[in-house]
């Protein structure tokens, strides 16, 4: 077989709401993940549950075993006096198309 056509396939995970008794400033997020290659991964983080997106800073990466990473991202908000966190990836992945 011989690729015939490049693919985008696109992805969005969303989380739950969690609401926290404090405002929040920044969060960490630690997430194991096994990324294919050709595969961009990027979490953004909301603490208005959602109303609005920050974009997250990949800090640590550490492999788990032959095909998990742990991945470390901190998100710093640009408004900490809301308290309502949710996190979002938005994945891109380009594939080929085997007709």
């Amino acid at each position: 077989m011989v690729p015939a056509d490049e693919v985008d396939t696109e992805g969005t995970y969303l989380s739950r709401e969690n609401a926290m008794p404090q405002t929040v400033a920044s969060t960490k997020l630690y997430v194991q993940m096994d990324v294919p290659s050709a595969t961009t991964v990027r979490w953004f983080a909301s603490n208005h549950g959602g109303e609005t997106w920050e974009p997250s800073t990949l800090e640590y990466t550490r492999e788990v075993d032959h095909e998990w990473t742990e991945y470390t991202f901190e998100c710093v908000f640009a408004d900490a006096t809301i308290s309502r966190i949710r996190y979002n990836l938005r994945s891109a992945i380009r594939a080929w198309d085997f007709r």
